[in-house]
């Protein structure tokens, strides 16, 4: 059997409460060379206290997406996630070159969200994203990535400027591209609007090598 080329697929989800607590679901398949893994994970965050981070090498079953929302549920992490969307779904080729592509599938840039670990409901607002790559992450020639997404009422903004070798500045709000302005840390501007980010609380810091 002939050796396979380096594939990445990997689905994030995400849930936001009214009280500031955070979900974030990980679900990712590796193919590459001899080399096939999968994995899952799932953070909570309850407001005020400290993330809790549940991971597995047993990835169970891909989400599922279709009409407009998006089911996901893994056994052995005890969790399960019921996404309906609010806005459609946005695709876009970030990068395409011989060695291969960068496809973004932005499923639900903003949803109502119940998700489920173990006996603990939340209920807010969310985003899910499907990130589907064919050239390794280190060939993609980046000194710096920002990624991020805003849910709130009715409204939208997500962002992703990369900054190397290869350059790429996207903003999308309400579900659609607009001309950029400036992505910063604490800012993003568009043509006729822009988001302000004041109030910061991390979630999760550290090496890559130690938080992958």
């Amino acid at each position: 059997m002939a050796p396979r080329g380096f594939s990445l697929t990997k689905w994030y989800l995400d849930c936001i409460d009214d009280e500031g607590s955070a979900v974030i679901c990980y679900r990712a398949k590796l193919e590459w060379g001899m080399i096939s893994a999968e994995y899952a994970s799932c953070l909570v965050r309850p407001r005020g206290k400290q993330a809790v981070t549940q991971s597995s090498l047993d990835g169970g079953a891909l989400p599922r997406a279709g009409d407009g929302g998006l089911t996901w549920h893994h056994e052995g992490l005890g969790c399960h996630v019921e996404m309906q969307g609010r806005r459609a779904e946005i695709q876009q080729t970030l990068l395409e070159t011989r060695e291969g592509s960068v496809h973004w599938n932005c499923v639900l840039p903003l949803a109502r969200v119940e998700v489920q670990v173990g006996n603990v409901r939340w209920t807010g607002l969310g985003y899910a994203e499907e990130l589907r790559m064919t050239i390794p992450p280190w060939r993609l020639g980046l000194n710096e990535l920002r990624w991020g997404r805003f849910c709130g009422g009715e409204r939208s903004v997500v962002w992703i400027a990369w900054r190397g070798e290869r350059a790429l500045e996207l903003v999308l709000v309400d579900g659609r591209e607009t001309a950029v302005r400036e992505i910063g840390e604490d800012r993003v501007a568009w043509k006729g609007g822009a988001l302000n980010l004041k109030k910061v609380e991390t979630i999760q810091s550290g090496r890559l090598g130690e938080t992958v």
